[in-house]
């Protein structure tokens, strides 16, 4: 995969232009670097201009660095260990030493993540999705590793407007008394991102050969989720040292519940006001009161 990239790198640059051969030579003997700087950082390093290096990825097929920048990226993360990308991390960003620099760094990438969700907002696909949710006659959400978190998050939203989720998340013999009812008149919502935990995919599969409606929510199209979808939502993510950057998913989960709450109306209202009932008596508010010491 990300090795691959590099060896087509290395067999195109006899073809190139002597500062090409200079910028593609660079990019093979650095590979840690791809992904990470930026094109201003790159023409320093290197000593070129950017153009050349445009050309340069250009010349590979990429509509330009960005793009070129971006996919490196996708392809070492899949590869790459946590501890290896905090080293990167810490080595590439060690110049951010005002206060709080970090922190501004990776809300900026979130806030980035989030903006492109918003630009290319799939309204169909979840019109689409919502539509078939009502029609199921239950629900479940596969997840794990690094998407488990909003595994979680996604049956906990479901769980408070529908009746209809099958939960999936725990241990694998819960996993399979869950899996026991998936059938043709299911909807399975299947997360996964780079590196793609087995254990979802083969789940996803065997959905899909039940005959469920698959909705996947992965990071681009050739997400081993892709193939076996029924409806395909693509999320950018990024990993900022070891750090997912999931608030791009999380925003979209809102968006398909709150759509197929709207969608269901009433239901959607009963459903909250059995939850509301279901937890009266569990919060410290209302009806918190706080003691002053005496002085």
């Amino acid at each position: 995969m990300f090795q691959d990239a590099l060896n087509e790198i290395r067999e195109a640059l006899p073809n190139m232009t002597p500062q090409q051969r200079k910028v593609g030579s660079y990019f093979y003997e650095h590979p840690d670097t791809l992904g990470v700087l930026s094109l201003a950082e790159f023409v320093e390093q290197i000593g070129t201009s950017a153009p050349t290096v445009s050309r340069f990825c250009q010349s590979l097929g990429y509509g330009g660095f960005l793009d070129f920048s971006k996919a490196m990226q996708t392809l070492r993360n899949n590869e790459i260990s946590h501890a290896t990308f905090f080293h990167n991390t810490r080595v590439h960003h060690g110049k951010i030493n005002e206060s709080g620099g970090m922190t501004r760094a990776l809300i900026k990438k979130e806030i980035a993540n989030l903006n492109k969700l918003l630009e290319n907002c799939p309204v169909e696909k979840i019109s689409e999705c919502v539509s078939l949710m009502k029609q199921s006659s239950n629900m479940a959400v596969i997840g794990d590793m690094s998407a488990y978190p909003a595994t979680i998050y996604f049956e906990q939203l479901l769980s408070k407007i529908t009746s209809k989720l099958i939960s999936m998340s725990g241990p694998s013999v819960i996993q399979a008394a869950a899996m026991s009812r998936i059938d043709k008149n299911s909807l399975v919502f299947c997360m996964a991102f780079p590196r793609y935990p087995k254990a979802v995919v083969d789940l996803s599969r065997d959905a899909a050969q039940k005959g469920a409606i698959i909705v996947a929510i992965t990071d681009n199209e050739f997400s081993p989720l892709a193939e076996i979808s029924n409806i395909l939502l693509t999320v950018d993510v990024e990993l900022f040292s070891y750090i997912d950057l999931f608030g791009a998913v999380f925003a979209l989960i809102n968006s398909i519940c709150m759509e197929f709450s709207l969608a269901q109306g009433i239901p959607s209202e009963h459903s909250l006001a059995k939850y509301d009932r279901t937890v009266a008596g569990t919060y410290l508010i209302p009806g918190y009161k706080t003691e002053k010491k005496a002085m």
